[in-house]
């Protein structure tokens, strides 16, 4: 998992395989509908369940992936909107 700080804090989440796949809790249709905040071509943006921290987001690709690095540049372009659009909205909110 990696994790980016900003006013509010994200989370990235990334999976190892395909395989993993049906077994990923962030894949279900009943999480996705009820925790969603958006959701993007590339990537779905979720409330988190169990937050530490006040204002606690889910930035979850749609494909599974092992690293950051393995991001298309599509996906990037997506991520880099997704994040400061967020960060307005919430800490309006918050």
């Amino acid at each position: 998992m990696i994790l980016l700080r900003f006013p509010l804090v994200f989370s990235l989440l990334f999976f190892i395989t395909e395989a993993y796949a049906e077994h990923c809790v962030f894949c279900r249709e009943e999480v996705i509908k009820n925790q969603s905040v958006f959701q993007g071509e590339y990537f779905n943006v979720l409330i988190d369940y169990e937050p530490r921290v006040r204002g606690h987001l889910l930035v979850v690709p749609k494909r599974h992936l092992a690293k950051d690095l393995e991001l298309s540049k599509e996906e990037w372009a997506e991520l880099s909107i997704i994040i400061p659009k967020a960060v307005k909205v919430f800490s309006e909110v918050l």
